[in-house]
């Protein structure tokens, strides 16, 4: 026997509970799922504020190094320069900066003969003021790179321009291990006969820029 003032509740008040309590679980499960994700997401990242910093730190750290090495390319450039000045032979020769590289150029008038691979002694104070940078600097690696102009070549000596631009890259690198001392281990040797110009081969003007030798210096 019920009560005055007691009301059943209808079904539809107990439906509308029911409801709520579903929504309340799908909820709570959505936002563990959510934070599941979250902590995955960090954990695959490496997570944690060690790694955060290393990962901000490197881009700095490799900044400073790359620094380092322009200033660095930036004073053999300079003192190359003043060494080549102080030979005279500046006109003849060129000093350039490519990338982590100091390149020197030289022309053929002031190495070789036409056609021919033996140094001329009066090449020997352009290259004294070269090997004395790399003996100052003995962690610098040098590549030498013979160049020729497009003229062909047929001798007992030198079949072609490769074999002539090989030759010539060789009497460089005798010169700076048999004549200075260096180590030998610090060069590498190039030919590249006439496929590398730096100007046309239409002029003997240009084929003269062409025929000439890069000395490379690596950092």
């Amino acid at each position: 026997m019920l009560h005055r003032g007691f009301r059943r509740p209808s079904l539809f008040h107990r439906g509308e509970d029911n409801e709520q309590n579903w929504l309340i679980t799908l909820s709570d499960f959505l936002t563990l799922l959510l934070v599941f994700f979250i902590f995955f997401y960090m954990m695959s990242r490496g997570g944690g504020k060690d790694k955060l910093f290393q990962q901000e730190q490197r881009p700095a750290s490799q900044g400073i190094l790359e620094n380092n090495s322009y200033n660095r390319v930036s004073i053999l450039s300079e003192d190359l320069n003043n060494l080549l000045k102080r030979s005279h032979i500046d006109a003849n020769a060129s000093v350039l900066t490519v990338n982590n590289e100091v390149v020197v150029t030289l022309k053929e008038k002031i190495l070789f003969k036409p056609a021919d691979a033996a140094l001329l002694t009066d090449s020997y104070s352009a290259l004294g003021a070269i090997a004395e940078i790399i003996r100052q600097n003995d962690d610098l690696k040098v590549e030498i790179e013979g160049h020729t102009d497009n003229v062909p070549i047929n001798n007992r000596f030198y079949p072609s321009n490769w074999e002539l631009s090989m030759a010539r890259a060789i009497s460089v690198l005798r010169y700076f291990t048999e004549y200075e001392g260096i180590e030998a281990s610090r060069f590498s040797v190039k030919g590249n006969a006439d496929n590398r110009p730096i100007q046309g081969n239409t002029t003997e003007s240009q084929r003269a820029s062409n025929r000439r030798v890069e000395i490379r210096l690596k950092t």
